[in-house]
């Protein structure tokens, strides 16, 4: 009976009212090339959910700054390129439930993927994003009330691993209220 009620908590947790099953969807152990792959001690630190790497603040779980300075200039950089406001539409992308960074790999190269969402709105306002660590990039495909878009450096590898990790669902019946 323990194990079930913390197994709900954690459910709980990671999709709150808004979220859709396309945001829940398990991880393929193979995308296109691409798998999970264990990253190096070094970038460990990047295992964590974006709202950490962002913030200057200590986490209210661990009581540790993450803060990542590089993280932060990539990502401030895709969101001034998206949005007359880009920070009100980042308040609204990381209001939301998050999942901590997993690192793929494929031949060539290695990258995070991270996912963010607005509290409420999942299925209408999202992000899931690339972040390379060697090369100091991130893109990612960017949801806004519904409208899509593609930002930062992408290519059809990256943007064909992102769709799959995190597919919209256009049977959604929170999308299909607010996306007319």
């Amino acid at each position: 009976m323990y194990r079930l009620a913390l197994l709900l908590t954690a459910v709980m947790l990671t999709c709150v009212s808004g979220c859709s099953r396309a945001q829940t969807v398990p991880m393929e152990s193979s995308i296109s090339g691409w798998k999970p792959v264990t990253p190096p001690p070094s970038l460990m630190r990047y295992t964590t959910e974006a709202f950490n790497l962002l913030s200057r603040d200590p986490s209210i779980i661990t009581g540790m700054v993450q803060f990542d300075a590089e993280f932060y200039s990539a990502w401030k950089g895709i969101m001034k390129g998206v949005s007359l406001t880009p920070d009100v539409l980042e308040k609204r992308l990381l209001s939301g439930p998050q999942k901590e960074g997993r690192y793929w790999g494929n031949s060539t190269r290695s990258i995070f993927v991270y996912t963010a969402c607005q509290a409420h709105s999942c299925s209408t306002t999202n992000i899931v994003l690339y972040y390379d660590p060697k090369a100091h990039s991130m893109g990612g495909r960017l949801q806004d009330r519904c409208g899509i878009s593609w930002v930062g450096p992408m290519d059809e590898d990256l943007k064909n691993l992102l769709e799959r990790i995190s597919p919209i669902d256009p049977n959604d019946s929170n999308r299909k209220l607010d996306c007319k």
